[in-house]
């Protein structure tokens, strides 16, 4: 059992031993004069480049990768809850919940103003954005039911369109 002194006693001499291997302290030094080339698919660069955990990646640039939980069949109103969280905190639950204004054919497009041709781009944009995360969030069990899905209004379980289900 977990709980006995056998059992914590190992575990605090195994944390002795390794984490100090596995944490290194981190010293921040002058990087100005520090050239730093290197060559990527070909291409030389100089600048330094990022591979990083989901998380972390936001840290380096705001709009980093989004991770969301996946559903699996199983407690949907959880997994509801922490994807309407992840679409507020990316302003993304507007277009989740509402939607926007497709009726624009191309004929049509061409009569729009350029303020309403950008905000039309960035409306796709968003919809594609939210709509690729409910897409990613959920298994592959369940992705059939969803992935012929064009927007992202009422992808997350409306009755139509079988997430719950």
């Amino acid at each position: 059992m977990a709980s006995e002194p056998v059992s914590v006693n190992e575990f605090r001499e195994l944390a002795r031993q390794v984490l100090p291997k596995m944490l290194r302290p981190r010293v921040l030094v002058d990087v100005s004069r520090i050239d730093m080339p290197t060559t990527v698919l070909g291409y030389k660069i100089s600048a330094p480049i990022m591979i990083a955990p989901t998380a972390r990646h936001q840290l380096a640039h705001p709009e980093g990768e989004l991770r969301a939980p996946i559903f699996n069949g199983s407690n949907y109103n959880f997994w509801k809850i922490k994807m309407c969280t992840i679409f507020k905190s990316h302003k993304l639950w507007d277009m989740v919940e509402n939607g926007y204004e497709q009726s624009v054919k191309k004929e049509e497009e061409e009569a729009l103003t350029t303020a309403q041709k950008l905000a039309l781009e960035e409306n796709v944009a968003k919809d594609a954005k939210a709509l690729g995360l409910i897409k990613g969030a959920v298994s592959d069990d369940i992705f059939p039911r969803i992935a012929l899905k064009r927007v992202s209004q009422g992808s997350m379980g409306d009755p139509a369109t079988r997430v719950q289900r």
